[in-house]
Parts: structure tokens; C-alpha cells; sequence
């Protein structure tokens, strides 16, 4: 019984380079407990840094291809179409563990340098920061550029790894493509006439208000002939009126004291 070949990128289980027209599934059931075979090499798991590099790769891949599809990138296709088949062989090198041929070489990453040197040429110099938006072609291709830049962050998690082996070029080349998508997210905002939106500082909230500390009302001096209770305290500070009875004056509410007379 003849048995399936494997698939031409790992990580894709069952996928065939023509399609289903083999006889082959796109489904094979193997990669249910969560492992993936990589390029000659042993199954690994599936958030293994390899795995998190070259899918990384094939997702900054399907971005571009979104980007093919939305109005006013056909002046980019030939360009991004080639981008595309070299993220796809940079990706198989990176699930080849192990010592293999570059696919990826300086010329490729002196092709993008060129790139960007020709497209920049369009525009105006730079003065400050921008903010990633603009029409929806510019907005999906920094979009690109962000996802861009977070393979290359997994590649070099990858290259930190002892046992691991990453491409030549392979950070070079990222680095420069993330260049490249962020000039022609400019150029996709000029050809339609959208400026740059400068980015400013956010302004600082205003501080909150201070609790103003309760008052305290000094108290007021007290004389020092000051009449004294029977227990030697003073009740009060007014001076209009005694602070306390006289010794032995009957406690009744029906008695009253008059300071000026002394006599009730």
C-alpha cells in the first residue's frame, strides 16, 4: 500500500505542494497531542521556539497577502509577491533544523535595501515620529510591519537557543523587511494624498487637587487670674460669664447667680 508523502512545510500536516489532488487529507489526525514534525528532524512541540519562528513567518506571509488584495497596492504587487515566495523559503529553512543551504542570502537583503532606497526617494523627510493609520492600505501594511517585526523578536529567541541553528541572513533580512513595509505604508498614504499624522505627546493629567488640612482655631489665652472650679479646672474660656458655680452654691435650676451682684 503506498504510503503519503510528507508535507512540504512542517508544521502543516497533510498539506501537499498540489493540493488534494494526490489523495492526500488535509487532515492526518497526528498533531492531536500537540507535537509537530519538523524538516528531518524529530516532533517537537507545537509552541517550540522553531515552531513560534518559521509560524510567526507564515503569518507575517498571510498578511502580505491581505495586503495584495486591498485597493491601490497593485503598484506593490510585484514587489510583495516576491517578498512572499522569500518568506516562504526563509520559513522552510527555519523548520530544517540543522545545517543546510541558504536560501536567504545578502542579495536578497541588498534587493530590499534598494527597495527602500527607491520608494523613499518619494517622499519627505521624516521630522518626528507618526502614527501607524492613514488609508486602509497604509494601516494594513504597518500592520505587516508590526507582525514583521515580532518574527524577527521569535527568531532571535530562536538564535539564543544552544542546540538551534537559524539562517545566515535570516534576522538581517527581517530587519530590513520591516524597514521596507513601514516606507511603503508612507507611499500608500501619498499616492492618495493622506499626510503623515505626527505623533505628540500625550498631555499630562492634571494633578489632583490637595485636601486642605482642617483648621484648627488656636485657643485663646487664658488669663492667669482666671477663675478656677471647686476642682481647680476651668470649664471654659469665655470671659463673660464664670466658668463653674461658686463653691457650695445649691445646684437647683430655679437659683440663678449674678456675677455682677454676687447675689441671687
Amino acid at each position: 500500500m503506498p504510503t503519503a508523502r510528507r508535507s512540504v512545510r512542517a508544521g502543516d500536516e497533510g498539506v501537499s505542494p498540489r493540493g488534494a489532488s494526490d489523495g492526500m487529507k488535509i487532515y492526518t489526525k497526528t498533531g492531536d497531542a500537540g507535537q509537530t514534525g519538523l524538516f528531518g528532524g524529530p516532533r517537537v512541540a507545537k509552541d517550540h521556539a522553531r515552531i513560534e519562528a518559521f509560524g510567526t513567518v507564515d503569518e507575517l506571509n498571510s498578511h502580505l497577502g491581505l495586503v495584495r488584495t486591498l485597493a491601490g497596492a497593485g503598484g506593490f504587487d510585484p514587489l510583495l509577491r516576491r517578498i512572499q515566495c522569500e518568506l516562504f523559503d526563509l520559513g522552510a529553512q527555519l523548520a530544517t533544523p540543522g545545517a543546510v543551504e541558504e536560501r536567504i542570502t545578502t542579495e536578497h537583503v541588498a534587493f530590499i535595501e534598494v527597495e527602500i532606497d527607491r520608494h523613499e526617494a518619494m517622499l519627505e523627510p521624516l521630522t518626528c515620529f507618526i502614527l501607524p493609520t492613514g488609508t486602509p492600505l497604509a494601516a494594513a501594511l504597518h500592520v505587516a510591519r508590526t507582525v514583521c517585526r515580532r518574527s524577527e523578536r521569535r527568531v532571535v529567541t530562536l538564535a539564543g537557543r544552544l542546540e538551534t541553528t537559524i539562517p545566515a541572513n535570516a534576522i538581517e533580512y527581517l530587519n530590513r523587511l520591516g524597514d521596507l513595509l513601514f516606507v511603503l505604508s508612507r507611499v500608500a498614504n501619498r499616492q492618495d494624498g493622506v499626510a503623515d499624522d505626527p505623533w505628540h505627546p500625550a498631555p499630562l493629567a492634571p494633578p489632583r487637587p490637595r485636601r486642605r488640612p482642617r483648621s484648627v482655631r488656636p485657643s485663646p489665652a487664658r488669663p492667669p487670674n482666671w477663675p478656677r472650679c471647686a476642682n481647680g479646672s476651668r470649664r471654659s474660656m469665655r470671659p463673660e460669664r464664670p466658668a463653674c458655680r461658686p463653691a457650695g452654691w445649691p445646684r437647683t435650676s430655679a437659683t440663678r447667680w449674678s456675677r455682677a451682684s454676687g447675689t441671687r
